[in-house]
């Protein structure tokens, strides 16, 4: 039982299809030694932007329930309803299934919303509820500091105004009156969900999580949990397929020729493809949500741009101003037969110029990710106009650069947003980037890094969170760095040296292969469902 199904991005998502068709009915061979007859419901899925495991007949067709209970009102109150909406397909489920006679399922995994549980164990008594935890809800609420500046600010209104007029210094006290009855509300509020939240958490018969900086963050607020702890059987770590992984995604059957790879733009697979082929990649894999942190991402192309690519464009400069023949021969970048300029910037596909992609799951019935994505093209064509250039039509962005001199090609590094990729054009961005980019702080686990790992692509990460236990420290599997712009683009300058990228990547393959495949993560899952049901 899972909240959305709505995309494949994200280890969440990520997390429940790789548990149920890990063990659901198949004829892989590979997993016919325990089969499980798996049912998935949630409360949301798109079929054309989901997991394909969800929609190829791997597994059952998704049910979903309640889906007609809004996320929101007016952006207001996404806690209450994704917790209404649980619950209320809990009661569906107990009612249609007869769950309690325990006659239709062997135990329940309940993922990521923990108030459908206290309705679970009431409805169907007889059965196990097994819960994924990923992160407190009460900590995953943005508004909350939000609300704390608010109240500042109302408070130094209150204490300022001196030498306003007497009926401005009453209606500021009007306000602050008001804005303080509204943070009680909010306060009320929240209390009332942090209590349900507990009581929740102790209706799971069992609870595992997706990562040890899950588990350390979940046992401060929830400390009863302790006396369950079992240092290495509670982490289940998200899973990769490595096998899948890294086959190409056939194109559909039934594809619009050309074949897009985003929803939301016309890119083309040929247009894509040449871009990934003419460039070296800085790569950017999240949803379009502030918390992600995408601004790093930009920032540190930025600066990696400007420490790069302006010395360049001044020395070509200077040298295009010479008079000396010989000088400007010497100073200036060439041009090769295909266009593309030589030895623009040092490192991995040296000659190739810098080209920043930010992939992202993008859904827009979500006023943030319609906003952020305006946010992040704003900051390209504002504070970084100098060095980057949002890509409005790459066809028209490819055509330009046909025949281009290195000095042309040098003058700004094109930024390419796809808001909703498909599973094939992310397969085939992973397989061709340079570096990806992982910019979430305290991130509970991140499963891009792990399927970047796969290809043999260096990673930079925030040194916080899941990262530090999927990358691991030191500089061997990838590059952990503060979420800083100057020490990201640090790190990406040594993971696009050619020898660096190629020693890290190949550690970071073999890691990928023996932690997180698939095959472990079943097998233990398996053997923690058949302690609950025996």
């Amino acid at each position: 039982l899972h909240d959305d199904l709505p995309i494949s991005l994200g280890s969440t998502q990520n997390g429940v299809s790789s548990a149920a068709s890990s063990r659901a009915s198949s004829p892989d061979p590979l997993r016919t030694h325990k089969r499980y007859d798996v049912q998935i419901f949630t409360n949301f899925h798109d079929p054309a932007r989901a997991f394909e495991e969800t929609t190829d007949h791997t597994l059952k067709p998704i049910i979903v329930l309640a889906d007609w209970i809004p996320r929101h009102i007016k952006n207001k109150g996404h806690v209450l309803f994704a917790s209404l909406r649980m619950i209320v397909a809990s009661i569906l489920i107990a009612i249609k299934y007869q769950c309690r006679a325990a006659t239709a399922f062997d135990v329940i995994v309940v993922d990521q919303v923990a108030a459908a549980m206290p309705v679970l164990k009431l409805l169907c008594p007889l059965l196990p509820i097994y819960f994924y935890c990923h992160f407190p809800d009460q900590l995953c609420d943005p508004s909350r500091m939000a609300n704390l500046n608010t109240v500042i600010d109302a408070k130094a209104n209150r204490g300022s105004g001196s030498s306003t007029s007497s009926e401005d210094a009453k209606d500021k006290r009007k306000q602050s009156a008001m804005a303080s009855l509204v943070q009680r509300a909010k306060h009320l509020y929240r209390t009332l969900f942090d209590k349900v939240e507990v009581l929740s958490m102790k209706a799971a018969d069992r609870v595992n999580y997706n990562s040890k900086f899950s588990r350390e963050v979940t046992l401060s607020v929830f400390p009863f949990l302790k006396q369950h702890l079992n240092d290495e059987r509670d982490i289940l770590y998200p899973p990769i397929d490595i096998d899948k992984a890294l086959t190409e995604p056939p194109k559909p059957t039934n594809a619009s020729s050309p074949l897009k790879v985003d929803t939301f733009s016309d890119v083309t697979e040929e247009q894509f493809l040449q871009l990934l082929e003419t460039h070296r990649v800085l790569t950017s894999v999240n949803r379009f949500e502030r918390k992600k942190n995408i601004n790093l991402a930009v920032g540190a192309a930025a600066v990696y741009a400007r420490k790069s690519i302006l010395p360049i464009i001044a020395a070509s400069t200077a040298a295009q101003q010479d008079d000396s023949t010989t000088t400007k021969e010497s100073v200036s970048p060439t041009r090769t037969s295909t266009g593309i300029g030589e030895s623009l910037l040092v490192g991995s596909k040296g000659h190739l110029p810098i080209a920043l992609v930010i992939c992202g799951g993008y859904d827009p019935r979500l006023p943030e990710n319609v906003s952020h994505h305006e946010e992040l093209v704003s900051l390209c064509k504002g504070e970084y106009k100098d060095v980057l250039e949002p890509i409005e039509s790459l066809e028209r962005y490819l055509a330009q650069r046909e025949g281009c001199s290195a000095y042309q090609t040098a003058q700004k590094v094109p930024v390419l947003f796809l808001r909703s990729c498909t599973s094939r054009a992310k397969y085939l961005l992973l397989k061709n980037s340079s570096v990806v980019l992982y910019t979430p702080e305290r991130e509970h686990f991140g499963i891009v890094p792990v399927e970047a790992m796969t290809f043999g692509v260096p990673v930079v990460a925030v040194n916080n969170g899941g990262p530090v236990e999927s990358i691991g420290v030191g500089d061997v599997y990838g590059f952990l760095r503060p979420s800083d712009p100057d020490a990201f683009a640090g790190a990406i300058e040594e993971a696009l040296d050619e020898d660096t990228s190629d020693r890290v990547g190949h550690n970071a393959a073999q890691r990928a292969q023996s932690v997180f495949g698939i095959s472990a993560f079943a097998d233990k899952l398996s053997s923690q469902l058949e302690e609950l049901t025996t």
